[in-house]
């Protein structure tokens, strides 16, 4: 049986590499190494164990646990990675927000 010639790639696609979780090298945080660390397994665990409701709910008057730990200023604006007076709980929803105003005031700072 005849085989078919195989597809040739599409010139105006573009090909980005991906890990062996799929994710693009784009999508994969500077301090992977850091949140993978011991350091900062060990600060975490202890920090949801005393602090395990979203800060931000709380404030709204809503009891929500919270699942995510995040930095107050976040490291890659000059916050201290390990310092507990740097750290939040937040539920996934908050979490997400944050990180998304984070980044777009950094994209806005670069951009002038």
């Amino acid at each position: 049986m005849p085989h078919l010639p195989k597809p040739k790639g599409h010139k105006w696609i573009v090909k980005t590499k991906s890990n062996r979780y799929g994710y693009k090298e784009e999508h994969i945080s500077k301090n992977n190494k850091f949140y993978s660390g011991k350091a900062w397994k060990d600060l975490r665990e202890w920090w949801i164990k005393n602090n395990p409701l979203c800060k931000w709910c709380e404030e709204e008057g809503k009891i929500v646990e919270g699942k995510e730990i995040d930095h107050i200023k976040e490291i890659n604006d000059g916050g201290e990675m390990l310092d507990p007076e740097n750290l939040m709980t937040l539920c996934s929803m908050h979490h997400r927000q944050k990180t998304n105003w984070a980044k777009a005031k950094r994209n806005r700072n670069e951009n002038k």
